[in-house]
């Protein structure tokens, strides 16, 4: 190549510059345009009303709001939802709506902390309550509030003290496991 062709090629590519760019100014306005004229769609929930009222009274049940929010102020109904409706198998997504359909008939007989919800010390509900804690402990309430977000953690001590005022953590080494492959494990 001769040093005339690249000058060639340069003064090409600095005047086609600005025209390519008032050509994708012009492409911008008009997605803008045709983007504000079609109003949102409306928020979508995959539970019908009394599902979503029943997993909001668990939620609060699991993780009750005393000098931090509790789980239901955190948005953790909503994000079980989108779990149910974007991110479960089938096999998950009947066992969540199995659970479901137990806790809204514990919570039809009236009590407040239904009995119908246990088997001795065992909780019947595993993937709503495990989806309740992640839910909880990775939004930004149950990250900063309850837990001591500290997002540059010092080295590891597996014996340090931790006093009765002392919050956990929430980025360590041992982290919230979410596996809803075996619902009894937590």
């Amino acid at each position: 190549m001769h040093r005339r062709d690249i000058l060639q090629w340069i003064a090409a590519a600095a005047f086609a510059g600005p025209a390519m760019a008032q050509d994708m100014t012009g492409m911008a306005g008009h997605a803008m345009a045709s983007r504000d004229s079609v109003p949102p769609p409306p928020p979508h929930t995959p539970f019908a009303p009394a599902r979503h009222a029943a997993l909001e009274r668990l939620v609060q049940l699991v993780i009750p709001a005393d000098d931090t929010p509790g789980a239901r102020e955190a948005g953790v109904p909503a994000f079980i939802e989108m779990m149910h409706q974007h991110w479960m198998n089938e096999e998950e997504r009947r066992r969540c709506d199995a659970e479901l359909d137990l806790v809204m008939a514990a919570f039809a007989s009236g009590a407040a902390i239904p009995a119908a919800l246990y088997e001795g010390a065992r909780f019947k509900a595993p993937t709503l309550r495990k989806l309740t804690i992640y839910g909880y402990y990775t939004s930004e309430v149950g990250a900063s509030e309850e837990l001591t977000l500290n997002l540059v953690p010092g080295a590891y001590d597996a014996c340090a003290q931790v006093g009765a005022q002392d919050r956990a953590p929430s980025l360590n080494s041992w982290g919230i496991a979410l596996s809803l492959a075996n619902p009894g494990a937590l």
